[in-house]
């Protein structure tokens, strides 16, 4: 009888304890190779989002190797800021562009931005890049708390609401000076990895980044491309 009751209590205890998280805005810190970031956390599931990242520790790592002074690095499908913030505490950046287009989780960016003082050098875009400019469907999946996971795909067969969110390309950004050229990117977008690449082959071609991190999703297949032709093109670019 205990146990029953218990159990019909625990969702109203998480309601009240997400409540007091989104009053008091506390912070997780992580460490990364002696690089430290505070991210702000609001309920329960943000709070194991974010510490769940600690898995990326080693490619975190690696990515900050690449990171140097004077650097324009580009964070895309940014989600709560976990490679700009390490990015910016890391070295003195010349910019940083981080492109997050699902509202509540572009606001956590942003606050998370500013948690870590990088506000001055971060050009924050509300917004998704893609192999040609224009408007494109962003499916959002309310069942999930939005900030800190993986709730928003631009895939055609993905569920749930649509919103309809602006597209980029990174050769318009830089050809009408919105943005400089980058030397590092971080592109995560849920399979639409090969459409950003796509965007952005005058850069590849004339001045490639100096390094490019790329999370390939199964996805990619819904958006008409392959794994390999994602690699191909990359190798291509040197």
């Amino acid at each position: 009888m205990k146990k029953s009751l218990m159990i019909s209590r625990l969702p109203g205890i998480i309601a009240l304890r997400n409540l007091y998280l989104e009053y008091r805005k506390p912070t997780v810190n992580i460490s990364v190779d002696g690089t430290n970031c505070d991210f702000i956390i609001t309920n329960h599931q943000e709070r194991k989002n974010i510490l769940s990242m600690e898995e990326e520790k080693s490619v975190i790592k690696l990515f900050l190797n690449e990171i140097k002074n004077g650097d324009v690095f580009y964070d895309v499908g940014s989600n709560v800021g976990l490679y700009s913030c390490f990015a910016c505490k890391k070295a003195q950046l010349e910019e940083i562009v981080a492109f997050e287009p699902q509202p509540e989780v572009n606001a956590r960016l942003k606050e998370n931005i500013e948690q870590n003082g990088c506000a001055d050098k971060t050009k924050i875009i509300k917004g998704v890049l893609a192999a040609e400019r224009g408007k494109q469907n962003l499916v959002v999946d309310e069942s999930v708390p939005a900030t800190g996971a993986t709730t928003h795909s631009m895939s055609p067969d993905a569920d749930g609401e649509r919103i309809e969110v602006k597209a980029y390309t990174v050769d318009e950004l830089i050809t009408q000076n919105a943005c400089s050229s980058p030397d590092v990117m971080k592109i995560d977008v849920e399979g639409a990895e090969y459409e950003v690449l796509q965007g952005m082959s005058q850069v590849l071609s004339k001045s490639p980044p100096r390094a490019i991190f790329v999370e390939i999703h199964d996805q990619v297949k819904h958006f008409g491309a392959t794994p390999d032709e994602v690699k191909s093109l990359l190798r291509e670019a040197g």
